[in-house]
């Protein structure tokens, strides 16, 4: 987990959405054009353009994989902070926002329940939308006492688009808790993640947001798989870190980012 710099994160939205599709569709056009246009204006063959442009994106290549490796060289371990007891463990949200996932209720529950916190001060979350009774229901049928729902209202017409930071607010509105975090439905955290979290904002108080590292479970299921795992490893355990020593800021991801003073 490492400090983000700046202003207290506030859960926003987006007024529109581009779909990516349609923008790369259109760069690649863009791009075959005027590699036909150079072929018919030049000399130059379109194979000849391919094979350099190839050349050009491999010399890429090696030099991002080195420079991750400069980053990896320059890793250095972040010291311990000290532990708090569970009598100055602050209250904890966990807000996990639900959308036609009933059938992953059960296993959240298990693993919110393996979380190394008192249950007295864990306030778990399923934020589920009103136009999804079955997950509704999955998540009113627990009976836990650390577990609550909160059934986020359907969309006016006009009004707010039905969004996961519309369901997080919902939530924020309900919660007194000092620290929060947000869980997706396919999260296994670390049964010691809030502790640790807690702590680091303990003795760090100007800190605002903690990203834990993600990882994928499952990378050894497929070659798909662990192209996905090496992804999270390069982003989560070397790029971030390294923007984090540099000074520099960075993007929290959507799911295991923990914040304070939001109440």
């Amino acid at each position: 987990m490492s400090e983000v710099s700046g202003r207290k994160p506030r859960v926003g939205r987006a007024n529109r959405l581009r779909p990516a599709s349609a923008v790369m569709s259109g760069g690649l056009a863009t791009t075959l054009a005027l590699l036909i246009g150079l072929e018919i204006a030049t000399d130059i063959t379109l194979a000849d353009i391919l094979g350099q442009l190839t050349i050009g994106m491999a010399w890429l290549s090696v030099l991002l994989a080195l420079f991750k490796v400069v980053l990896m060289a320059l890793e250095r371990r972040q010291p311990e902070t000290p532990a708090l007891n569970d009598q100055a463990l602050p209250r904890y949200t966990v807000i996990i926002p639900l959308f036609r996932e009933a059938h992953m209720v059960e296993g959240l529950v298990e693993a919110m329940c393996a979380l190394d916190y008192p249950a007295d001060k864990l306030d778990v979350v399923f934020a589920c939308e009103a136009v999804d009774p079955a997950t509704t229901r999955a998540a009113q049928s627990v009976s836990d006492p650390r577990f609550r729902t909160v059934v986020v209202p359907a969309v006016r017409p006009g009004g707010e688009p039905q969004t996961k930071p519309r369901a997080l607010n919902a939530v924020l509105a309900t919660s007194d808790a000092q620290l929060v975090t947000i869980y997706d439905a396919e999260d296994r955290p670390d049964p010691m993640q809030l502790r640790r979290a807690a702590d680091a904002f303990a003795a760090h108080p100007d800190w605002v947001a903690l990203q834990a590292p993600l990882d994928y479970f499952n990378t050894r299921d497929s070659w798909l798989s662990a192209q996905f795992g090496l992804e999270y490893a390069g982003l989560f355990h070397v790029l971030l870190p390294a923007y984090d020593r540099l000074g520099l800021p960075f993007p929290l991801g959507g799911t295991s980012n923990h914040m304070s003073g939001l109440m």
